[in-house]
């Protein structure tokens, strides 16, 4: 018995009997965590381990002795194109392919194969290991979703380490501030400040991030040409498995604009405000310039002409004409109405004022 489990190798080694490598082989197959599927030159199957069982659902007894049932419609003229290069002798490594379970839902798989030779070197079959790769897909899909709208996002995306020096900025960034990609990496944000907020307020800042804590507010940021820009920032702590802070996640977006639009919008509410006020006094000045220049007329009824009280009653007259003009251009404003604009002879004003 021993000496048909012991056999001198060529080397003088022992060489370990055949049906116990091939139990060997029977155990490793069975037993292990990849699905291990052969087929024969038909590309019929030959051995379906549990591993494929539990991955795709068919048992073997479904699937030996059958075509490969993982193979959808639409995927058999590629998978002949590949069962043709394997039977030439080709192996794959790792290349990804979906497939379906018995069930009919999609898997994404990654396959490895190498020939089957019979003795005389006659590729016979195909050996293929295959990995369930559809959650790190799912995965993969996932973070190039993420990726890109990160890159595409309109918003400013900065991302630094714990120190504060940048690891990552998105195109808005530099389409932003004017500065490109490798110009900030491993520099501080402060190469953007402009001076306009004070020591406190990153002070302040960096206590509320140093808590942990997400902070938000507003940047006066100096722009690569000096120009100044406006910008709301949400400032994240990025956490590790054991909680310790590993990075912060800025997401900041320009609002110099907006900002130009409500002062705007602001000097317009004043102004109009101006205006009713205006129009109100306007009114209430004309009431009293009525009175005037009504007992003004009447005085100089009485008054014969060349006098010298005649000649002040008049004065007194012409300076209620000027302020009855006045109103009237403030009338004009608050109304929002437009002005007519005419060549005024300061010489004359001027004399006028000194009457």
């Amino acid at each position: 018995m021993e000496g048909k489990r012991n056999r001198a190798g060529p080397g003088g080694g022992e060489r370990i009997d055949s049906s116990i490598a091939a139990e060997t082989f029977r155990t490793l197959i069975h037993d292990a965590p990849l699905s291990i599927v052969a087929f024969d030159a038909s590309w019929t199957i030959q051995l379906w381990n549990p591993a494929a069982e539990r991955m795709f659902g068919w048992t073997a007894e479904e699937a030996l002795g059958k075509p490969h049932p993982i193979v959808s419609e639409e995927k058999q003229e590629e998978f002949r194109a590949l069962r043709e290069m394997a039977l030439q002798g080709k192996t794959f490594t790792g290349i990804q392919v979906r497939r379906r379970r018995k069930d009919g839902s999609p898997i994404d798989i990654s396959v490895s194969t190498s020939p089957i030779r019979a003795a005389d070197g006659t590729i016979t079959g195909i050996m293929s290991i295959i990995t369930d790769v559809t959650e790190r897909k799912k995965s993969e899909e996932t973070l190039l979703r993420l990726a890109t709208a990160v890159e595409q996002s309109a918003e400013i995306i900065m991302i630094t380490d714990a120190a504060g020096a940048i690891e990552f900025v998105n195109p808005a960034f530099e389409r932003i501030t004017g500065y490109r990609r490798d110009e900030v990496l491993g520099k501080n944000p402060r190469i953007l400040k402009s001076g306009m907020q004070d020591h406190s307020f990153y002070e302040e800042l960096w206590k509320t991030l140093k808590k942990g804590d997400v902070w938000s507010g507003v940047f006066q940021n100096l722009r690569k040409d000096g120009t100044l820009y406006e910008e709301e920032a949400v400032i994240s702590p990025v956490r590790d498995a054991g909680g310790e802070v590993i990075n912060y996640v800025a997401v900041k977006r320009d609002v110099t604009n907006e900002r130009r639009v409500e002062e705007q919008l602001r000097q317009a509410q004043k102004m109009e405000a101006v205006g009713r006020l205006a129009g109100g006094i306007a009114h209430d000045f004309n009431n009293l310039l009525t009175a005037i220049t009504g007992y003004t007329d009447l005085l100089l009824m009485d008054l014969p002409e060349g006098e010298l009280a005649h000649r002040e009653v008049l004065e007194i007259r012409k300076a209620g004409d000027r302020a009855a003009s006045l109103t009237r251009q403030l009338l004009v404003f608050s109304r929002r109405q437009v002005l007519q604009p005419k060549v005024l002879d300061l010489n004359q004003v001027v004399t006028d004022m000194e009457k």
